[in-house]
């Protein structure tokens, strides 16, 4: 028969296991490249529905294009729409590389949202394109993305439903996975303390620390 204290033993090297694992993936997924864009801002766009799409050219320095996010404005509502975003090459009539669609409802107001791409995106020193559009939106159930009516963005320009125009998005992209969105899909729409990430990350550290100090009872307490 095994001793308990084997049991034991085990148990805490998989949860010490379990936190240096957890540690490592937080660390590697928070050693962001973040290669370029701008993020000053001034004006809320056009409103996004219908025929009108909101979009910005930019150009990939690197191989390796992993993501962008953008700037959005809910007009502090809750907007049901169905909305989509297309990555393409060079400019609006560009071929299409990637596209994904997303609901209004988990954009959170005047906070930047991610969109991820596969690994296959890796040329480098290309034009590239995005575009939000949805056909569902209606003027009081809609969204938009905030921008600067300066050129601050000097690689690339803003475009108003295929034209351009002054001015360049609030927005920037990525040659690394971004941070993953699960905290901030856990925490939209929550009320007060809940609202924020940190509150899940104590919890969780307070768990393992918790099952830590159970263990170690369980090890030198109850032989």
């Amino acid at each position: 028969m095994v001793p308990k204290s084997i049991y034991s033993i085990l148990a805490l090297l998989c949860s010490t296991l379990l936190i240096l694992f957890c540690y490592c993936l937080f660390l590697s997924q928070t050693s962001v490249k973040k290669s370029g864009g701008q993020v000053s801002l001034n004006k809320l766009g056009e409103k996004i529905h219908g025929s009108q799409t909101m979009g910005q050219s930019f150009v990939c320095e690197e191989a390796g294009l992993r993501g962008v996010k953008v700037k959005f404005a809910t007009y502090a509502r809750s907007n049901t729409a169905l909305y989509h975003f297309t990555l393409k090459r060079d400019g609006p009539l560009g071929e299409k590389l990637y596209g994904q669609s997303f609901e209004a409802r988990d954009v959170a107001d005047n906070q930047f949202h991610f969109f991820t791409f596969p690994a296959r995106l890796n040329d480098s020193h290309l034009r590239y394109y995005f575009e939000i559009s949805s056909s569902e939106a209606a003027p009081g159930n809609c969204i938009t993305i905030w921008y600067h009516d300066q050129d601050r963005y000097a690689a690339g320009s803003r475009f108003v439903s295929g034209q351009k125009k002054s001015g360049d998005l609030a927005f920037q992209y990525f040659h690394k996975q971004p941070l993953p969105e699960l905290g901030t899909r856990i925490t939209a729409h929550r009320p007060g303390i809940l609202n924020s990430r940190w509150i899940y990350f104590f919890m969780f550290f307070m768990f393992v620390l918790t099952m830590q100090l159970f263990f170690f009872h369980f090890l030198f307490y109850t032989r």
